[in-house]
């Protein structure tokens, strides 16, 4: 008998693969109801190890309580088995975040057990058959680029079932090859199917006042919904994009475009995002071929309106307009077809020119130069010329010089609603934080021994081992995402670490270190900072923001030198336009996209077809999100059933748990007692008392001073609603009621006088508190209630005897 070759066998595998995954589609396809995991077919033993137990799941390792119960929803049903199955399944994919072969792993375990163990098993479906019948209802579209440069598409389905196209003439196949397509997820699809189930996010267009504290509220916005057609509302969308490496050892990347919907409430806009399109690979593809499916889908958008209908079933009528955009600064160059920030015209806002000092790009101070600044109309003209012209050459800027800089033609200049020069943010995290303070420290502070920025007796290796010594001596809240790490590891730090330093630890932490000058001169950073992102904007922000930045631009140049009038300091001058264009930036920067790319980053589980998974991985995470809205939250589920499923998730409106951690250890509890007796009721006993360690409520975690000690951060400062900071010493439950038995801190706003440069100007550093001593040892009770904010102490006794202060300070970055 003739032998088969190796092709030949593997291509006779792959056919039988093919048509038994066809047979098994198709027999789970017409599966009957009564044939699926029916509850009546089911033991008691069995129905009772799918229940979950009704007990709370503890909190920690100790005796935990939750004390406030929720308001079961009235239309609160029980799930069948085949509906709890599916969201079983869901959940494996989206919220565990197991990848196909895993969940398929896992299900199979289950399976197997159930056949070994239970006289009428449990059988779930083939995770990879759920998912693929699911994901037809979500189509993605594919573009393949051809060697020309053209993207040719959209092809749906199976990549074998694309065919081909015509290019030039020419019939070509329609290939998958890596660096050669992306992918485009349709953005009306996703509001079609998702935006009647975001049933938790209000949709908030606000009131059009002159202070504005958020993005719908400011001048684009408002230049949109002025003109509202009748019955049609207008919500504005934002692009986000960015790009991250898919490993260390691999030279991909990733390429993905998100849109936020802006009317949302800040903390669900944040943490939803549509992805709308993706690539992958080395460089980035051209701008034309990448963003002209989404562009068209966004013109169609902004003209023909989308029916939806509401939380509250009612129809509504929705066009959808971008006005924003958020990148950095090769992602910003890269979407406008201009010139990259290192160029002489590199500036995103302007027309200054750059010049070379010391080998480093500088601009000039741009300060009152109204008539250099670009508007969308140059784009728009530079674009007629190039088609009227019939030139795809770049027109000579010494005869067109409001044209400099522009390097093409973006897709962006079509959609109507998009302003690309004011819909462009100057987003404080890749500005401030990645770009102006990690230059200060690194190239100001440690790059050289410079005695006129250092106190006597200080040079540059003891300021790097005294800071990094009070660095590790501060213990940061539980809400802090990281804690300050030394500067040994600087070159690790993330922008929530640089942020931290400078608007919490940067006044205690270089007290003795550097001149009060310099750390005048960096107060005026602070302030900016703090302004741009806190809100609201009026006239007097903006009028101070203004003055603020050009002293700061001076001490750069007094201080540092010409060499450190980098991009970033000069687009610092657009600071103000930019929050009266986008609002403050705590509600409109990176800081969420980041967040996102993080994520993104971690479900890339392969080398290969790294796209594809991607967006598979983004169906399971839509999908779920719509389950959990509309089948699981409407469930008589238990509490720890709930807790699984994840909808005690802080993004979610029923999320307001309080939990409580009961006090074991041993203390004097009769000197605690006669405290109580004393302020609140005479006739109480010990029995009465109910000690806590640790509790979290609202979403903020309050703690006592000893339990702080223990666990190495602090969340024992709280501030009252009348501006008195204390420290909890005991916190106490009596008769269902919260009480904080607390020491009281003397402590007044830090202000900084900033001379010598434009005049004498008073700065309050509105966040930061100095102390040194608590007021008196007698304990003050406070009954626990919404008015009290969270604060920490930074203590300095151990930095230097000559500066020895505490401070108090409020986090307010982490409200954003």
């Amino acid at each position: 008998m003739e032998q088969k070759s190796a092709s030949s066998v593997r291509t006779d595998y792959r056919r039988v693969k093919r048509f038994r995954s066809f047979q098994q589609a198709d027999y789970i396809e017409n599966l009957p109801e009564s044939e699926f995991i029916s509850r009546d077919s089911l033991d008691s033993d069995s129905i009772d190890s799918i229940q979950s137990d009704s007990n709370p799941r503890e909190f920690s390792d100790s005796e935990s309580e939750i004390f406030t119960a929720e308001n079961q929803s009235l239309d609160e049903k029980s799930p069948s088995l085949k509906e709890y199955g599916q969201a079983v399944m869901s959940a494996l994919l989206s919220e565990v975040g197991l990848n196909l072969t895993e969940a398929e792993s896992t299900v199979n375990l289950f399976n197997n057990m159930n056949k070994r163990f239970s006289k009428d098993p449990i059988i779930l479906p083939s995770i990879r058959y759920f998912h693929d019948k699911r994901s037809k209802k979500n189509p993605v579209d594919c573009y393949i680029i051809c060697p020309e440069g053209h993207n040719h598409g959209p092809f749906s389905g199976e990549p074998k079932s694309f065919g081909g196209f015509n290019c030039n003439g020419k019939e070509c196949p329609a290939k998958l090859e890596q660096e050669k397509y992306f992918l485009h997820i349709s953005f009306r699809r996703q509001l079609e199917t998702h935006l009647s189930t975001i049933s938790i996010m209000d949709l908030d267009n606000g009131n059009l006042e002159s202070s504005i504290t958020d993005i719908h509220q400011a001048a684009q916005a408002t230049k949109i919904k002025s003109n509202c057609s009748s019955g049609v509302e207008k919500l504005t969308l934002s692009l986000h994009s960015d790009e991250v490496q898919v490993g260390v050892s691999s030279s991909l990347k990733i390429f993905p475009l998100f849109i936020s919907i802006n009317e949302l409430q800040p903390i669900f806009r944040k943490s939803h995002f549509f992805l709308v399109s993706l690539y992958v690979g080395r460089t980035k593809p051209s701008v034309n071929n990448f963003l002209s499916p989404i562009c068209n889908e966004l013109k169609d958008l902004e003209c023909n309106p989308l029916f939806w209908t509401d939380k509250n079933s009612l129809a509504r009528k929705s066009t959808f307009h971008v006005i924003g955009l958020i990148a950095d600064a090769p992602m910003r160059a890269y979407l406008r077809s201009v010139r990259q920030y290192n160029h002489l015209n590199g500036c995103d806002w302007c027309l200054v020119q750059a010049t070379s000092s010391n080998g480093a790009r500088v601009f000039p101070n741009s300060q009152n130069q109204n008539s250099l600044n670009r508007t969308k109309s140059d784009f728009i003209r530079f674009k007629q010329h190039i088609e009227i012209s019939n030139n795809v050459s770049i027109p000579g800027e010494s005869s067109f010089p409001r044209f400099k800089g522009l390097v093409g033609i973006s897709p962006l200049l079509e959609l109507d609603s998009f302003d690309i020069v004011n819909g462009v943010s100057v987003e404080p995290m890749h500005c401030i934080a990645l770009g102006i303070l990690r230059s200060l420290i690194l190239r100001g502070w440690l790059g050289q021994d410079n005695l006129n920025l250092f106190e006597r007796n200080i040079d540059k290796s003891s300021f790097k081992k005294c800071l990094s010594e009070r660095l590790k001596t501060i213990s940061v809240p539980s809400e802090f995402g990281r804690a300050p790490r030394d500067l040994d590891h600087i070159k690790y730090w993330k922008s929530a670490e640089f942020d931290s330093f400078l608007v919490y630890y940067f006044i205690p932490a270089t007290k003795g270190l550097l001149k009060p000058k310099i750390i005048n001169h960096v107060i005026c950073l602070v302030r900016i900072y703090y302004l741009s992102n806190r809100g609201p904007i009026e006239d007097s922000t903006i009028s101070e923001l203004r003055k603020l930045i050009h002293e700061f631009q001076q001490g750069i140049s007094i201080y540092y030198g010409s060499s450190f009038q980098t991009y970033n300091l000069h687009i610092l001058s657009h600071l103000p336009d930019s929050l009266l264009n986008l609002g403050p930036n705590g509600n409109f920067s990176s800081y969420a996209l980041e967040n996102y790319m993080g994520v993104l980053k971690e479900k890339v589980r392969r080398t290969s077809n790294i796209a594809p998974s991607l967006v598979r991985t983004f169906i399971n995470d839509f999908k779920y999100f719509e389950t959990l809205e509309v089948e699981i939250s409407r469930w008589n589920l238990t509490e720890n059933e709930k807790k699984t499923f994840g909808l005690f998730s802080k993004y979610h409106s029923y999320s307001k748990k309080d939990i409580i951690l009961k006090d074991d250890t041993s203390f004097n509890q009769e000197k605690w007692l006669r405290v109580v007796k004393e302020e609140i009721d005479a006739n109480l006993t010990i029995n009465d008392l109910f000690f806590i360690k640790t509790m979290f409520s609202n979403g903020t975690r309050f703690s006592t001073k000893r339990y702080c000690v223990e666990k190495k951060r602090d969340d024992s400062i709280i501030k009252s609603t009348s501006s008195e900071f204390y420290q909890i010493k005991q916190i106490v439950r009596i008769k269902g009621k919260i009480f904080f038995l607390c020491r009281q801190f003397t402590a007044s706003g830090i202000k900084i006088p900033l001379t010598g440069i434009t005049g004498k100007l008073m700065i309050n550093i509105d966040h930061i508190f100095e102390t040194s001593h608590i007021k008196d040892s007698k304990i003050k009770v406070l009954e626990f209630h919404s008015g009290l904010k969270k604060s920490f102490l930074i203590r300095s006794s151990n930095f230097s005897f000559k500066y020895a202060k505490n401070f108090l300070v409020e986090p307010f970055l982490i409200n954003f």
